[in-house]
């Protein structure tokens, strides 16, 4: 993964380069990016390659000085090395890369570098190492800029828009959600050009579109798009897509926030069917009912928990609830209670849904600060 960044790089650089043999530096420079080449070419290690390559950027910064090209070029060559390990390593790594890359891109700016595919690219992959490492509220601006790069160039519709949905997804996650289903829907508008309705990249924007309405309690157009998610993943073959199953349990919390139990059940038993894994006595539910804090505890600012065991049916209905054990008595109705109101994925055996008992769930209970 890491050399497909390099190559790239070293396209860009072997362009744009040029030596002065009689500058000690620049020979010494123009060595040791030999060597870099040689390695990257040559080792399945990237630690050894990031070692020169940041021998060759503290060179390149005494050759050429901090905003000449060659010393761009390598500094992103080392950004993408750190980014690389970062994934695989931790994060000290990816925010080393981050920095450079935010170099690289000062010394462009500085040079005027216009947009074009290759920053877009470059651009791209700085933006995925910075939402790894950097606190959401700094997100906008990094993302408002891709708006100006992809507006800066030719780029082909299916470029744009895999560029807008994947800043649809940031903005998204950034809760700046108008900014995200603006760019969803012209992610969408541009697939189905180039596409038809039924590309599954729609879904994809389908479904950030759907959980939007969902949050500002537009009901009935949440349903909408998740319905035709559904239908777009089943016409592709994925019913048992990480986007559907998702789809499915939405439209189980919308469903059962509507009182629409009946059609709940109808996605609780599509979970069970096309979910890759077996159902597990601690699994996690679809739907939660927020269980009440007790009054009586409440008042005397005691917290606690209750230890529950029931039974789930194919429905993914929950049965014959009973406590196990509790920090206080006061917990356990009111856990029965919530509890009552969950919503499962059923288990399946042999193809066929089944009821499971011995289901377990610990109900935590916390004063608020």
């Amino acid at each position: 993964m890491f050399k497909y960044l390099l190559v790239i790089l070293f396209i860009l650089f072997s362009t744009s380069l040029s030596f002065a043999d009689d500058a000690a530096d620049k020979a010494e420079f123009k060595r040791l990016y030999a060597e870099f080449n040689d390695l990257y070419a040559s080792s399945e290690e990237i630690d050894p390659i990031i070692e020169v390559a940041e021998k060759v950027r503290e060179v390149a910064l005494k050759a050429y000085g901090k905003n000449h090209m060659n010393t761009a070029v390598v500094t992103y060559n080392l950004a993408s090395l750190y980014d690389e390990k970062g994934k695989d390593y931790s994060n000290k790594f990816e925010e080393k890369a981050v920095d450079l890359y935010q170099v690289y891109f000062r010394i462009l700016e500085k040079m005027d570098k216009p947009f074009d595919q290759s920053y877009l690219s470059q651009y791209l992959n700085y933006i995925t190492a910075y939402v790894n490492v950097k606190t959401i509220t700094s997100w906008a601006g990094h993302i408002d800029k891709l708006d100006k790069i992809i507006d800066g160039f030719n780029i082909t519709n299916m470029q744009r828009a895999n560029t807008k949905l994947y800043m649809g997804s940031l903005y998204s996650k950034a809760s700046s959600l108008s900014k995200s289903y603006k760019n969803m829907q012209e992610a969408i508008e541009l697939y189905e050009e180039e596409q038809g309705k039924d590309f599954t990249n729609i879904g994809q924007a389908l479904f950030f579109q759907a959980k939007i309405d969902m949050f500002k309690k537009k009901r009935d157009a949440a349903e909408e798009k998740f319905l035709r998610v559904l239908d777009i993943y089943s016409k592709n073959g994925l019913p048992g897509h990480e986007v559907a199953l998702s789809t499915h349990a939405f439209l189980v919390n919308l469903y059962e926030d509507m009182g629409y139990s009946d059609k709940a059940t109808e996605h609780c038993r599509a979970v069970a069917v096309e979910r890759p894994t077996d159902f597990d006595v601690y699994v996690e539910p679809i739907y939660r009912s927020k269980a009440e804090f007790p009054d009586s505890l409440s008042r005397i600012g005691k917290g606690g928990w209750a230890l529950l065991q029931f039974v789930v049916d194919e429905n993914g209905i929950t049965r014959d609830i009973e406590v196990l054990d509790s920090s206080h008595k006061g917990f356990e109705k009111t856990s029965i209670k919530a509890i009552s109101k969950y919503r499962y994925a059923p288990s399946v055996k042999n193809g066929k849904l089944v009821t499971t008992k011995g289901v377990r769930i610990k109900m935590e209970y916390q004063i608020a600060n």
